[in-house]
């Protein structure tokens, strides 16, 4: 794939993204974990985003806010 390498994402490997897939009970919560949980094995945003049927810029937005946030910048909203 083209595109420029993304800058590593700190703080990613404390979390393990597939417990917490598995413990949410929002559809929209759960893919983003998933999505994290293939960030985290080596996947490009691309290839995430494919994975979890959004878009590339999804994810993209996605990791903005767990940049900006943390772990919380990938929870629901309420």
């Amino acid at each position: 794939m083209k595109g420029r390498k993304a800058k590593p994402i700190e703080g990613l490997d404390k979390c393990d993204f597939d417990k917490l897939a598995r413990s949410v009970g929002s559809a929209s919560e759960r893919r983003r974990f998933l999505a994290f949980a293939h960030i985290k094995d080596g996947k490009s945003f691309s290839e995430a985003a494919r994975m979890v049927r959004v878009e590339p810029r999804t994810v993209i937005v996605w990791v903005k806010n767990f940049r900006k946030f943390g772990i919380d910048g990938l929870r629901q909203q309420k």
